[in-house]
């Protein structure tokens, strides 16, 4: 299925129009990631797509629009075992993301045909996690 996404940026003044934030997935750009470092990605349930720049906030608002970040923080960059309703993909290249279990069986069926190239991962994740949303849904 193509996705025609639109995503909304999050800011300092625009962030709180959007809470609560409910995200099914989210990708975290390590500093020297390759891609855009300090970027992070939410799907929500409603199979909306947020970005922001970590430092393009203060820490209270991160914590705010995506508490399991910090919840997860150490395994979001693979230093510890994933937290409680989370599972933990390495897209390579220093990003990472969080797929929450209620979908990771999917979404891991699909990341399986691409293990070779995880480029091709991290180019295509949003689009499966987007496929399984709208699956559901039906």
């Amino acid at each position: 299925m193509e996705q025609t996404t639109q995503i909304i940026s999050l800011t300092k003044e625009n962030y709180t129009q959007h809470l609560p934030i409910t995200p099914v997935a989210f990708s975290v750009a390590e500093g020297g990631a390759m891609g855009c470092p300090g970027r992070i990605i939410i799907i929500d349930e409603k199979n909306n797509v947020y970005d922001f720049y970590m430092h393009e906030l203060e820490k209270e608002d991160v914590m705010k629009i995506l508490p399991a970040l910090y919840e997860s923080k150490g395994a979001v960059l693979g230093m510890e075992p994933a937290t409680s309703g989370w599972k933990r993909v390495y897209l390579g290249m220093g990003n990472h993301l969080m797929v929450a279990e209620s979908i990771y069986e999917r979404f891991n069926e699909f990341a399986k045909t691409l293990w070779q190239s995880r480029g091709s991962l991290y180019q295509q994740w949003m689009g499966a996690v987007q496929d399984i949303l709208c699956s559901k849904q039906m």
